[in-house]
């Protein structure tokens, strides 16, 4: 192959590359948020587990998160479950 070849292949492939990251980027950033926000009131809930609003709270979030990621009621359950054994 000649230089001219492989350079403009090159090219051609960061100039897709730099355009679809724009559009990952943004759905990997929201989930990212709704990943943190969940984990942030699992751990307020850890430290007042009494709190029946944050509790509702938590289970929002975890409705948002798992949402975002595709999973279904079941699989929501279950990361529930996983990330508060001690709550029903």
């Amino acid at each position: 192959m000649q230089f001219k070849v492989i350079f403009f292949s090159m090219a051609a492939t960061l100039v897709a590359l730099f355009i679809f990251t724009h559009f990952y980027r943004k759905k990997e950033t929201t989930l990212t948020k709704l990943e943190v926000d969940y984990y942030e009131k699992i751990k307020a809930l850890r430290n007042s587990p009494a709190d029946a609003e944050l509790k509702r709270k938590v289970q929002e979030a975890a409705q948002a998160y798992a949402k975002a990621r595709g999973l279904s009621e079941e699989a929501l359950e279950k990361m529930i479950q996983q990330d508060l054994p001690n709550h029903s």
